[in-house]
């Protein structure tokens, strides 16, 4: 079963596309609610697939972007953000594969991680 790890920082919004994760595939989604714990979490248990917010309280998601994609390069990483155009390419550019504005619809989602990882 692959393993996604899904950092967004407004619980009620995570538990809502974990929820839809898990439904449209056969994955494990793990939920961490700032950049930190996300780092700390893929430490332990590294995701097939993360998807991050940009905007988050202690590590944002650049950071998170950076980190993951030094560490662990075939990692695909998908990026939520409510920023400017400007601020997702800056976030393809250091390696992210997509990105989705906000609001994010679940059933996109689930599209985008079933083509990358499914």
């Amino acid at each position: 079963m692959k393993h996604i790890l899904l950092i967004e920082d407004e619980g009620i919004i995570a538990l809502q596309l974990s929820q839809m994760i898990e439904v449209g595939g056969d994955y494990r989604v793990t939920i961490a609610l700032n950049g930190r714990e996300g780092l700390d979490v893929h430490a332990e248990d590294p995701a097939d697939l993360v998807v991050t917010d940009l905007n988050m309280p202690e590590v944002d998601g650049f950071e998170v972007i950076r980190q993951i994609g030094a560490s662990s390069p075939e990692i695909k990483i998908i990026v939520l953000s409510g920023a400017s155009q400007e601020t997702e390419q800056k976030a393809i550019e250091m390696g992210a594969v997509r990105t989705l504005s906000k609001p994010v619809q679940g059933v996109e989602l689930v599209e985008i991680v079933n083509e990358l990882i499914g």
